[in-house]
């Protein structure tokens, strides 16, 4: 049952639970920022490099709403006549808009100093988050030990891409679809029936891997988007009352939100659950989208063609609304990379074009014929 309770987004914790534990190669607990589980992986590692998720202290950051507020705050009677033409949710957006650029150079100039002090190079950078005091590294254990002796650096953990959010309980894996999206769906626009969003226009899905849920939003229009910021709360609104947000807020298609109920919330879900975004043909990547959709699904456990395209036409790739010799050479790319070893979830709809049960060479050669034919008749 869907019950509410108080609470704030938290935007300082990390996707993978990360823990503070004691390191085993040498630094006392007193001394170390580096989780446990991570002081394994250095203590087994020779010369690889290791991807870590690192975050900065914070208890000196500015209050970003008052100088954001100050920022856009009428100067002249020309800007106050100008500012109070607009409506309050144009207003609104105008201070939230300030507010995420304020925070972004703070943010960008706080990991700048921890790097130009540490002499790591910039080129290890796998993510850097816009909204909150951490980033992804690629580093070697001296680089970590190097991190780990920083006065700027809160804790360093392993960074895990396909664990957002800690195992489910039982209880939360054996919920079947049905009844998670029950949970997490709000019918009301005030979400006071305790779900995560509100249904509005969006539409849903969800996925249960390796005993987590993940719930699928989608339909968001293209028109509504706006890239690195998001879209306006009239179009996504979702419940930071109930549900403590894990992750970055930042915002993009395809990115992940760890979510989790707040202490005392429905004990169901109490290990979370991770929320997925799509904006309607713009393909997921940070900060920009990726090239293509071959190279998108390179990064997910689950295909993305059916949320990202309002409409599956087999053997159109690139979703232009025709078929081509380029729709063929990404059928290619997508069989040599599993042919290759590599874990790519494709659209079988999309992909494969000749209904076989496979993505292959002859799909790519049907579409290059049948585009043939299209050409000269």
């Amino acid at each position: 049952m869907k019950r509410r309770s108080l609470s704030r987004i938290c935007a300082a914790l990390t996707a993978s639970a990360l823990s503070l534990s004691v390191l085993s190669y040498g630094i006392s607990a007193a001394e170390t920022n580096i989780s446990e589980e991570l002081s394994e992986i250095i203590a087994a590692s020779e010369n690889d490099t290791i991807p870590v998720w690192v975050w900065l202290k914070d208890s000196d950051r500015p209050d970003f709403d008052k100088l954001a507020a100050e920022e856009i705050s009428p100067k002249t009677e020309e800007e106050y006549e100008e500012f109070y033409s607009l409506s309050e949710m144009e207003r609104t957006d105008l201070e939230l808009a300030a507010k995420r650029r304020l925070i972004k150079e703070y943010y960008c100039a706080k990991r700048q100093e921890l790097l130009n002090e540490t002499g790591i190079m910039s080129d290890r950078i796998r993510f850097e988050s816009d909204y909150t005091p951490s980033m992804v590294l690629d580093l070697t254990a001296e680089q970590i030990k190097a991190l780990d002796g920083s006065e700027l650096v809160e804790s360093i953990g392993l960074y895990d891409e396909q664990s957002p959010v800690e195992t489910a309980s039982e209880s939360s894996a054996s919920m079947t679809k049905e009844q998670f999206l029950d949970l997490v769906i709000s019918e009301n626009e005030d979400l006071s029936d305790g779900g995560f969003v509100y249904r509005g226009d969006l539409k849903f899905d969800a996925l249960l891997d390796n005993g987590s849920w993940y719930l699928i939003v989608y339909g968001i229009k293209k028109s509504d988007y706006t890239p690195n910021v998001g879209v306006p709360e009239s179009v996504l609104k979702y419940n930071v009352t109930d549900y403590t947000v894990l992750t970055t807020p930042d915002f993009y298609s395809g990115c992940f939100f760890s979510v989790k109920p707040v202490e005392g919330g429905n004990g169901l879900m109490k290990k979370g659950f991770a929320a997925v975004f799509y904006v309607e043909n713009v393909l997921p990547g940070y900060p920009n989208p990726v090239s293509n959709i071959v190279e998108a699904s390179l990064f997910k456990t689950h295909e993305i063609a059916s949320y990202i395209y309002p409409t599956i036409k087999k053997g159109d790739i690139d979703n232009d609304g025709m078929l081509s010799a380029i729709d063929a050479s990404y059928v290619l790319s997508a069989y040599a990379y599993s042919s290759t070893g590599h874990k790519i979830a494709l659209n079988y709809e999309l992909f494969d074009y000749n209904d076989d049960g496979l993505i292959d060479a002859i799909d790519a050669s049907r579409i290059l014929a049948d585009y043939a034919w299209n050409m000269t008749h």
